[in-house]
């Protein structure tokens, strides 16, 4: 598989990504996202069976969303957007961290 190179279009799923199937747009599909030293780290952390699996890069999840996000990453869709100056997140978490530093509004915590 060479770098750039475009997924089997049968081997691919579509994920559904804010309510939207979509498949990724080829000018802007990446077929690694992730470092070697990122999957290692994760899986050192893993306490639960990885179960859902990436259909372009094998990289493992323990939960759907996850999925979802790594997925945004490939395709490169950013869903969420900061109301104040624009930029766009792949994921919820890294939005909301953002915002808050954008806007001066402290990120709500899970209790």
């Amino acid at each position: 598989d060479e770098a750039g190179s475009y997924p089997d279009p049968s081997m691919m799923i579509n994920v559904t990504i804010e309510g939207v199937k979509s498949a990724p747009a080829p000018l802007e599909f990446k077929s690694v996202v992730g470092s070697d030293k990122i999957v290692q780290a994760s899986n050192l952390r893993r306490k639960n069976e990885a179960k859902f699996k990436c259909p372009i890069c094998d990289h493992c999840f323990t939960a759907k969303h996850n999925l979802q996000n790594h997925m945004n990453s490939h395709s490169n869709k950013r869903p969420h957007e900061c109301q104040k100056c624009g930029n766009t997140f792949t994921t919820r978490g890294t939005h909301a961290r953002h915002e808050s530093i954008c806007t001066g509004r402290p990120v709500r915590k899970r209790l």
